[in-house]
């Protein structure tokens, strides 16, 4: 198990995909989006994490942070999964969603090293997005 690297200095690229977003899950339905833009700010503020962009397309939510301690970072992650797939499905705390989870998989993440690494990102994830 390795840790997932953290950079202070450098933004931290974000992805979080699902499968299951389809139909009524869909995550870029308007009271969707809404809701995932609302808690991203929200939980940002609360752990001490920069939002950076947050780009939504349908199935995949990606984000560009920065963040300054892990501790902060995993809080944000945990909190922001969590809530969006609840949000998004209805699911109540506690309830399974027939054994099988919302999210595909672990989030990725990444340190972006580079500014033209940042720049490739804004122009290719985050261009058709609203911020």
């Amino acid at each position: 198990k390795v840790a997932r690297p953290i950079d202070p200095a450098r933004p931290l690229y974000l992805e979080l995909r699902s499968t299951r977003a389809r139909g009524q899950w869909r995550m870029d339905l308007p009271a969707h989006q809404r809701l995932i833009a609302r808690v991203a700010k929200d939980l940002a503020s609360k752990n001490r994490v920069r939002l950076l962009s947050l780009a939504n397309s349908g199935e995949r939510l990606h984000l560009l942070l920065r963040v300054s301690q892990r501790r902060a970072f995993q809080s944000f992650l945990r909190a922001f999964s969590g809530v969006v797939a609840m949000g998004v499905t209805g699911a109540k705390k506690g309830g399974a969603l027939s054994g099988v989870g919302f999210w595909s998989g672990l989030a990725y993440s990444r340190v972006v090293q580079t500014d033209e690494d940042l720049e490739r990102l804004q122009t290719s994830v985050f261009s058709g997005f609203p911020r």
